[in-house]
């Protein structure tokens, strides 16, 4: 089953900071933002415009966001999609939340995304 995803409109960055940091208020918009906490690490995905000066983070990535919900017994649909975009050289970075996932692909590799996600089956709404 080809599923269909569609872009979200912004510049993203992906941000490290120390497990021990208080979550910024930064880091939150009505677009799109994820933060992940671990022992080691507090990662955030936010609109890079957002990110303050002297924050380590890797900017210039582009959301495709697979259209949901998607049912938990569904099987693959990530690595497919990985697949694909390895076999197009395509390095990703992924979130997934209860009802979808998101593939973060950086900006200057988004119409390559597209154009090899489209012709293996894939409709990417934009």
């Amino acid at each position: 089953m080809k599923l269909k995803l569609k872009t979200i409109n912004g510049d993203f960055a992906i941000c490290y900071l120390d497990p021990k940091a208080q979550i910024p208020l930064w880091s939150r918009n009505d677009l799109f933002y994820s933060l992940t906490m671990t022992k080691d690490e507090l990662s955030i995905v936010t609109l890079q415009a957002q990110v303050p000066k002297g924050i380590k983070c890797d900017p210039f990535w582009n959301i495709l966001m697979v259209i949901g919900p998607l049912d938990f017994s569904l099987v693959g649909v990530l690595a497919d999609i990985s697949k694909v975009l390895k076999a197009a050289e395509i390095s990703i970075f992924v979130i997934s939340t209860y009802e979808t996932d998101y593939i973060l692909v950086k900006k200057d590799n988004l119409q390559k995304a597209i154009t090899v996600l489209n012709n293996s089956g894939y409709e990417v709404l934009c």
